[in-house]
């Protein structure tokens, strides 16, 4: 354990004993983070014990007052009596940083709960000791541990800010991320917000990839960055689409000569978008979170949107796991993912046979279509689900309600089964699947 980083952090222990003595109001800040046996040093356990005795009794803290509450616990030489005391209170200038100070203390404790959890545990499968009983005391231990990591708000404080937000939403001083379609931004109340879970579903072959793509170079457009990552098809598949798009180009059938001519004005196009694709597949949330955090650092132009394509190809840790299971715990660490970030994360997501085995004419999707997991309905903030009217024509079941076959070839609508900031609706987009292009119909009133 020679070459390892020590497990504590011995300055800033005194750094914070130190402000706490020369500004005992800040006390209050430090002991709803650490407590004594965070503290590494035992001196420095008695030290900050007393204080939080004494602060108990709504004494004063100083100098003179500590050092008597460890005299009377005749404890005074292990401290290194006054002497020690004294030099805590000068090396300190301000009490400025006592907070950081503080969560370096109880991240150094975490690590070494952690270690002694690891021997304790390794003692005990070679000894072939009851591990059944002992590992859920230590488990609510950890769980402990973890829970002081909790950020709490003061509610009268959440108001003022809530109210501050939707004044700055009505006067446009902030405005949400916009996915490029006039009708649809409207109905998700101005666009996606940060830390948003939202879901792209249909079955497949109903263009979910393609209206990702064009949510992409919509957001790339104005101005935001989007990382990308598709797990199913290439970064030069998705390229592809793009150029179809910007050159307005039929890619279903063989290029003809003046297509040429569209490329590379397509191509100069898209090379000024901010996308980045990964297209690594087999990723586990965890591969995916260090991506996300490595692309921060790195970009000199913040990101915008996280868009995963599908989640039904992220990894599991557990491959033995029911499907059920897996994307229940996929769909809840990808809200997780969003909130640690502060960004809105869109997901696509296939929807399951049900919808085309169902007994009946309207094969319109509703939640309960959504593949192997009621989760992924609980952790969205939106649903967006991919209807294409001409879809179901081959199986003669479908109508518009009133008995009539419906005759809109290209016609999609995307209804907003979920929406957690406002209302459910529908959009009506015309698709080019050659052209790789959603747009939005004019005929739908904005």
């Amino acid at each position: 354990m020679t070459d390892k980083m020590p497990l504590c952090d011995i300055s800033a222990e005194q750094a914070t004993l130190g402000a706490i003595l020369i500004d005992p109001v800040s006390l209050m800040e430090v002991s709803s983070i650490v407590e004594p046996s965070d503290f590494y040093r035992p001196a420095h356990q008695l030290i900050y014990k007393a204080m939080l005795n004494i602060n108990h009794r709504h004494g004063n803290i100083d100098i003179i007052t500590v050092r008597e509450e460890i005299a009377n616990a005749g404890k005074l030489t292990e401290i290194g009596e006054t002497k020690y005391l004294t030099l805590l209170a000068d090396q300190v200038v301000t009490s400025a940083n006592i907070s950081d100070h503080a969560k370096i203390i109880r991240d150094k404790a975490t690590q070494r709960q952690y270690l002694r959890f690891a021997m304790e545990l390794t003692k005990k499968v070679y000894e072939r000791d009851d591990i059944a009983s002992w590992l859920p005391v230590q488990q609510a231990a950890l769980a402990k541990r973890l829970a002081a990591d909790a950020i709490c708000h003061n509610y009268n404080e959440v108001i003022l800010s809530a109210v501050k937000q939707i004044e700055d939403v009505s006067k446009g001083n902030i405005t949400w991320l916009r996915l490029g379609y006039k009708n649809l931004d409207r109905l998700l109340g101005g666009g996606l917000k940060p830390a948003q879970l939202a879901i792209v579903a249909g079955r497949p072959g109903s263009g979910k990839t393609n209206l990702a793509v064009n949510i992409a170079e919509n957001v790339a457009e104005s101005g935001k960055r989007v990382l990308y990552f598709s797990l199913e098809m290439t970064a030069e598949e998705l390229a592809q689409r793009t150029l179809a798009g910007f050159g307005k180009i039929d890619m279903s059938e063989p290029l003809k000569e003046n297509d040429w001519s569209k490329i590379w004005p397509a191509a100069e196009k898209a090379s000024k978008l901010q996308i980045t694709v990964v297209d690594t597949p087999k990723l586990t949330i965890d591969m995916i979170r260090a991506i996300i955090s490595k692309q921060i650092i790195e970009s000199t132009v913040p990101i915008g949107l996280i868009i995963i394509d599908h989640i039904g190809k992220i990894k599991h840790h557990n491959p033995n796991a029911s499907p059920y299971q897996k994307m229940c715990d996929i769909s809840s660490d990808l809200k997780n993912l969003g909130k640690e970030f502060a960004l809105p994360i869109l997901t696509l997501c296939q929807l399951n046979r049900a919808v085309e085995n169902r007994n009946v004419k309207n094969k319109r999707p509703c939640l309960a279509d959504l593949r192997d997991s009621g989760s992924i309905e609980e952790d969205a903030d939106i649903v967006i689900m991919i209807y294409r009217r001409d879809y179901y024509k081959h199986l003669e079941v479908e109508d518009n309600g009133d008995g009539e076959y419906q005759e809109d070839t290209n016609i999609v609508d995307l209804y907003i089964r979920k929406n957690r900031n406002g209302p459910p609706g529908q959009v009506e987009m015309f698709w080019q699947p050659g052209k790789s292009r959603f747009e939005s119909l004019s005929r739908v009133p904005d």
